[in-house]
């Protein structure tokens, strides 16, 4: 069953997305998030629209002009890498990708092979974001926040949830196997 909601300029945002009664929180909160102080953890199963509605989110972002530049989608996977392949500019790196950043989408945490070093960069990535007094942050993971924490840390999650609303995308529908089987 599908919805349609209009608030707005935001109809615009959600055009591609595939919109069900599993997402229908998600897509609110999504759009909630845009104007809102709160910073968002997205989570359910591979597939369900997560990391497609996070990028939404972001382009709207990006697109408007004062925002242009001090937005940043990155794979936490991808940004443990840059900062391990740079470790004489750590710091800078964290720098630059989070704390003067006023938007950060972070896709995917958790997915990440977890050793000493990722596990202190995740946790200084989000504990500068909790220090910002508008910490804009969309987390998309495949693992609740119970999850996250049995393969990170209480600290790293504490701080989500700090920062955050935590919301799941409910349902099994893979959408990308959906797709590739509407094409065939």
């Amino acid at each position: 069953m599908r919805y349609t909601r209009q608030r707005g300029n935001t109809m615009e945002l959600f055009k591609d997305y595939i919109r069900t009664e599993d997402n229908k929180e998600a897509v609110i909160e999504s759009e909630n998030f845009i104007n809102s102080r709160c910073g968002l953890y997205l989570y359910g199963k591979t597939g369900c629209g997560k990391s497609h509605l996070a990028n939404e989110v972001f382009r709207y972002v990006r697109n408007q002009a004062q925002l242009s530049r001090q937005a940043a989608f990155i794979t936490m996977t991808e940004l443990l890498s840059k900062m391990k392949s740079n470790l004489d500019y750590v710091d800078d790196i964290i720098d630059d990708h989070t704390y003067e950043l006023t938007h950060l989408f972070l896709d995917d945490i958790g997915s990440e092979k977890i050793t000493e070093f990722t596990l202190e960069k995740m946790f200084i990535i989000i504990d500068r974001w909790t220090k910002k007094r508008n910490p804009k942050i969309f987390i998309t993971s495949n693992l609740n926040p119970s999850e996250l924490e049995e393969k990170t840390s209480d600290r790293i999650v504490s701080r989500i949830y700090e920062i955050c609303k935590i919301v799941q995308i409910k349902g099994n529908t893979d959408y990308r196997i959906l797709k590739n089987k509407e094409l065939k």
